[in-house]
């Protein structure tokens, strides 16, 4: 059974791996995620929403096109933007982005460090515990309305916003 302590538990991983930040979407139905966690600073979240960003990420649409994960370094070339730099002024200047599809429902996250790249194993571990999230959040169909309200709610609370 799902439990809020293990998802607690397995956002606070991430949280390790990624110090700098996170924002991960799970299920997504019609572009929107059945849930959301963001984690990266007050400053980057307020503008990054306020101008409307999201449809020029290079790293979500990376995410939406493909399954795995990429550096966010991988992405420059195709950011003519230039918003992983910008982000980088946020003191978000490394970053890697993954990607999973089950049950034919897109999840995606991307990860941020301010001091350097995230290793190869640290990308692994990333993606093996966003793996485990996303995981648990599709056993949430299974629990009752109130459950499923209370780790809603849970991730607003993450949410730093």
């Amino acid at each position: 059974m799902i439990t809020q302590q293990k998802i607690t538990e397995t956002l606070g991983k991430l949280q390790k791996i990624a110090p700098a930040g996170y924002a991960i979407a799970f299920h997504f139905r019609f572009k929107t995620p059945t849930y959301l966690f963001q984690t990266y600073p007050i400053e980057w979240l307020e503008y990054y929403s306020q101008n409307g960003l999201v449809v020029q990420d290079p790293t979500v649409l990376w995410a939406f096109e493909n399954i795995g994960n990429v550096r966010w370094t991988e992405l420059k070339k195709s950011d003519p933007n230039h918003l992983i730099e910008k982000a980088g002024e946020f003191g978000l200047p490394y970053g890697v982005t993954v990607s999973t599809e089950s049950s034919s429902k897109r999840s995606l996250g991307s990860f941020a460090n301010s001091d350097r790249e995230f290793t190869d194993s640290e990308i692994s571990d990333l993606f093996q515990t966003f793996k485990e999230l996303d995981d648990l959040l599709s056993q949430i169909e299974d629990l009752s309305p109130a459950a499923a309200q209370e780790l809603k709610q849970m991730a607003i609370r993450v949410t730093r916003f």
